[in-house]
């Protein structure tokens, strides 16, 4: 009987032991299989909100106006034309309160608005006075930045929001109605406080 119980003792020591064992090497199993096979997880990917440029367009190379000011500063672009529009003036308004929110990432940020045009319209003119810390960039029409800029066209470039990093190479591609919410995301993922 003794030896019998001693045998149960031991045959259950040993379960616990293998449960133990298994217990503990299941993470690392678990990370092996997750590293060696990164296409068995469903959530692959970026989790950025805009869209990612890959490879980045740099435009330091095709840029015939100034853009060395804003070398080593994050840069929040718009696109715009001649006319502003109420769409037109919720975006400068975006770009200014996502910079604001941004916290201490803000003195790393730079607002650009890229007018396509050699002109504005004066009611333009008097609503960039209501952002006078943004800076304006004139395109003339022999400037050959915006077909380097992106794939897109000239005309649905316009309206949009890029970010550009501080070596001036464009990395995110933003709707023309861009969420704040959703710039403000990458720019705090991306930028280091």
């Amino acid at each position: 009987m003794n030896n019998d119980e001693t045998s149960k003792k031991l045959k259950k020591n040993r379960i616990i032991l293998i449960f133990l064992g298994a217990f503990f090497a299941l993470p690392y199993l678990v990370v092996f299989i997750y590293q060696s096979y990164p296409d068995l997880s469903e959530k692959t990917g970026m989790s950025n909100k805009g869209d990612l440029f890959s490879p980045v367009h740099s435009i330091e190379k095709v840029a015939t106006a100034d853009f060395d000011e804003f070398k080593g500063k994050w840069t929040i672009i718009y696109i715009s034309g001649a006319s502003c529009d109420q769409a037109c003036f919720n975006q400068h308004f975006t770009m200014r309160q996502v910079r604001l929110a941004s916290a201490k990432r803000r003195y790393k940020i730079e607002r650009l608005n890229l007018i396509t045009t050699g002109t504005i319209d004066d009611d333009y003119n008097l609503l960039l006075s209501e952002f006078p810390n943004e800076k304006q960039i004139f395109l003339q029409s022999d400037n050959n930045i915006m077909q380097n800029f992106d794939e897109l066209t000239i005309e649905e470039q316009l309206g949009r929001v890029y970010l550009m990093d501080p070596f001036l190479n464009i990395v995110l591609r933003y709707p023309a109605q861009v969420n704040p919410k959703d710039l403000l995301h990458d720019i705090i993922k991306i930028i280091p406080e």
